[in-house]
């Protein structure tokens, strides 16, 4: 994390301010040489933090602020230690000792807001980093945190526009660009040509320097023979996009497939290590940069190299820019195109990319027909569906069971219309940890003339109590132009019918196309809603039948879809070989 953190910004050089100046001249000797010990100590501390000797560098940091408990960078690079090892509260006293000597450490409000937000207190965090950049306007770091974080108080514009300008500033940083690529969807007013465009300018920004670097490709180039799969993903880990991976890696036919996945974060837990023992080949490649990845990957040999997270979080688009492989694909990760002319196929859905979808693309859209574009394996540990909970209520409550940053205020006001067409319903709202975003909701709905106490708001909560109170809803409703993915597969596995609208692009048709492949598309539709809510009959049958419908579908076929998939890339290197014999 230290590492991460002294490339967002450099440490703090300030040690003394004009206090201390008056202090030293009043008593000069005694004063210089506390003060010059201190100075001494703070600067090797700092080389020790550079070489990541963090023992040795917080030793000296000590002795710094020992002999002169004034030197406010002494105070913030502690923390800095503290926090990177997890030691919260210490960090941030030290943290605030910082900011009590100079008011003006921008660092330390920056680092405070860092630990709110790895503890949840979101609106805590956003007052911090806006503290931050309140001192330093031009501080890329804390623009691309606030981004994130005004997400998750539903402030969807404002997000947008921190990240626009973190990435002005500081245009070479392509995780700011991916950032702004995903705030853009999450917002949800910019049209599918607009989109594209963005992302092309990702393309222009960062692969287009790279492109005189690229070099032939050494692969064998056998039209039959077993090839080399490389999976690339920082989320080999408790993630929904892992949940995925999984029933096609232990469905891979490994007589004709090598696979090799190479894991981008340096956190494992024990998904991590079952995926480990599953691949061919489990890279740890956290610590590699661009270039030397991108060599390992040349020299692994790989055949086709399949991007899992798109424009999400950690992603190493930067690497797939280079081209490694011959044959590149996005799958899975990502609602969009990566805008890369190096990534050469996306995988997707004919219900979720209709005809006139590729010319938003970048890539090359393999639509699969006959089965969805991904395989469900619902977690063993789900609970068993229960009685409709409407009939012991006597009302019917509806659920939005999908990220705030999903949720658009006019999806709000469409929500609130439909509390008013059943007049003795209520909604469970999940995932809202923010005040300010239920207080935002709260006036949204009051604005409609709802009753607040029709609403019920539920932060972050551990996954099994989330899914008892799933368990407590009757009708779910999929957020839109965003749906939802994994968490409708687990919504309808639970029982809950999903309330879904259709839009023209791929992430705004996900919904549909789950419904449709279990023979439901009829609730992709607005108006179905309220009508469901009034037949407690057939919301009845729904709810016991519906866990039957997942299961006879194509999304509990692992084999299949693995075996389309394998086709798919096998079409793909022929394609491959055809082109570069020409």
């Amino acid at each position: 994390m230290l590492k991460w953190i002294n490339k967002l910004f450099p440490l703090s050089g300030k040690t003394a301010h004009a206090s201390q100046h008056t202090l030293i001249d009043s008593q000069p000797h005694q004063v210089d040489d506390s003060f010059n010990v201190s100075n001494e100590c703070k600067n090797q501390g700092d080389i020790y933090l550079d070489q990541g000797d963090l023992a040795r560098a917080a030793s000296c940091y000590r002795e710094a602020i020992a002999s002169n408990p004034n030197n406010a960078a002494a105070h913030n690079n502690l923390g800095l230690i503290l926090t990177d090892q997890r030691r919260y509260d210490e960090a941030i006293a030290q943290f605030k000792q910082a900011i009590q000597l100079d008011s003006q450490s921008y660092n330390s409000f920056y680092m405070l807001g860092i630990i709110a937000q790895q503890r949840s207190n979101i609106d805590e965090a956003v007052d911090h980093f806006l503290q931050a950049i309140s001192i330093r306007p031009d501080f890329p770091a804390a623009l691309d945190y606030l981004g994130r974080l005004l997400r998750e108080q539903g402030k969807l514009q404002a997000s947008v526009d921190c990240y626009r300008k973190a990435s002005s500033l500081n245009p070479q940083l392509a995780a700011t660009h991916s950032d702004l690529l995903l705030a853009l969807q999450f917002e949800g007013s910019s049209t599918q040509a607009e989109l594209f465009a963005e992302h092309k300018r990702f393309a222009a920004q960062f692969e287009a320097p790279l492109k005189t670097t690229r070099r032939p490709h050494a692969n064998d180039k056998s039209p039959e023979r077993r090839l080399k799969i490389g999976y690339v993903s920082p989320d080999f880990r408790r993630h929904s996009v892992a949940l995925f991976v999984l029933p096609i890696l232990t469905s891979h036919d490994q007589q004709q497939f090598e696979i090799f996945c190479y894991s981008i974060y340096p956190e494992e837990d024990a998904l991590t290590a079952e995926i480990a023992t599953i691949a061919s080949r489990f890279v740890r490649c956290a610590g590699m940069s661009d270039d030397e990845l991108a060599q390992r990957i040349r020299a692994d040999g790989i055949d086709i190299l399949v991007d899992l997270a798109g424009h999400t979080a950690h992603n190493r688009l930067p690497v797939f820019a280079r081209k490694p492989a011959p044959v590149q694909v996005s799958y899975l990760g990502y609602i969009d195109t990566t805008g890369l002319s190096a990534m050469d196929y996306r995988l997707t859905h004919a219900d979720t990319d209709p005809p006139g979808n590729e010319h938003y693309y970048s890539e090359t859209l393999i639509r699969f027909q006959d089965h969805l574009w991904w395989a469900y394996r619902p977690a063993p540990d789900l609970p068993e569906i229960s009685p409709l909970p409407a009939l012991a209520n006597g009302f019917v409550t509806f659920s939005s069971n999908n990220h705030v940053s999903k949720i658009s205020m006019a999806m709000l006001d469409t929500w609130a219309e439909l509390l008013h067409a059943v007049p003795d319903s209520r909604l469970v709202l999940m995932g809202i940890s923010s005040g300010v975003a239920r207080k935002s909701f709260e006036e949204r709905f009051a604005s409609h003339g709802i009753d607040c106490g029709r609403l019920t708001f539920h932060g972050m909560v551990p996954l099994a109590e989330y899914r008892q109170l799933l368990l407590q809803t009757d009708i779910s409703l999929d957020s839109f132009p965003y749906n939802g993915g994994t968490t409708t597969c687990e919504t309808l596995w639970l029982g809950l019918p999903l309330i879904t609208l259709t839009g023209s692009s791929f992430v705004s048709r996900m919904g549909y196309a789950l419904l449709k492949e279990i023979g439901l598309s009829e609730l992709a539709a607005n108006n179905v809603a309220a009508e469901l809510a009034q037949n407690l009959e057939r919301l009845s049958v729904l709810r016991s039948g519906l866990r039957e419908h997942m299961a006879k579908s194509s999304l509990s076929d692992e084999d299949r879809f693995t075996r389309g998939l394998e086709s798919a890339y096998r079409d793909m290197w022929k394609v491959y070989l055809t082109s570069s014999m020409q």
